[in-house]
């Protein structure tokens, strides 16, 4: 698929979803050659809100943060902000996956949120609700990331990530990669036996970069290495590693 008319679909999906990307990339585009007093500013009052939301709605904060209602009230600069997020304990992870609830907004149901999770690289994953603004601006952030590196959205990619057991599941991804411009391969199917059928379906799409698990990536370019085989005919701009 060319790079633009996946861009366009990509948008178009973000649109149908109620997720702002468009207005977060600008944001994220605006702030980036910020000064620093323009980032305290902007911290304090995004951090002022999600406390002053937390206080309010979440079970585990309403307690947690009723010693700071007050200074939360008062707070204004980003010393404030500051001197309320140090007072507070830091939460184990086995407290949110022990009593999700106590951790999920009250009027979560309200808002408009997709179940959400981490990718469980530490352990055993933690499932939480995510709203439209918080997806808008953690994929705004990557692609601002990405264009750095000349990369732009919709532009083909290799993923290197894992795959779902399930038959169902895995058609859903299919479709998926495909509206996304991109080739997976399994991060758990890196191997010898395998290492001629990635690279054939990576030269049919030819990927401006690769994303995925370090070990993944890493286990990938030691085979090719091994082979003598050069992809620098790909002409890659990057490659991004996530956890």
């Amino acid at each position: 698929m060319r790079a633009e008319v996946a861009r366009s679909v990509y948008f178009a999906l973000q649109y149908f979803r109620r997720e702002p990307l468009r207005s977060a990339l600008v944001d994220v585009r605006r702030y980036e050659y910020a000064s620093l007093d323009e980032l305290h500013h902007i911290q304090a009052t995004r951090q002022l809100e999600q406390l002053r939301f937390a206080l309010l709605h979440v079970p585990h904060y309403k307690r947690a943060l009723q010693p700071n209602a007050s200074a939360i009230d008062r707070a204004r600069s980003w010393s404030d902000v500051e001197a309320i997020m140090n007072s507070l304990p830091v939460i184990e992870k086995a407290s949110v996956t022990g009593t999700p609830s106590d951790f999920t907004a009250d009027n979560a149901s309200e808002l408009p949120t997709h179940l959400d999770k981490t990718s469980g690289s530490s352990g055993t994953p933690v499932v939480f609700p995510c709203d439209q603004r918080a997806w808008a601006y953690r994929h705004a952030l990557t692609h601002r990331c990405m264009e750095a590196f000349g990369v732009a959205i919709g532009e083909p990619y290799a993923l290197f990530f894992g795959l779902h057991w399930d038959k169902r599941k895995r058609i859903e991804v299919a479709l998926r990669d495909r509206v996304f411009n991109r080739v997976r391969i399994s991060a758990y199917e890196v191997g010898e036996s395998k290492l001629d059928e990635h690279l054939a379906a990576i030269r049919r799409l030819r990927p401006t970069h690769l994303q995925g698990y370090p070990s993944a990536v890493g286990d990938f370019c030691s085979l090719l290495r091994e082979r003598g085989i050069d992809l620098g005919g790909l002409k890659l701009k990057a490659v991004f590693l996530t956890a």
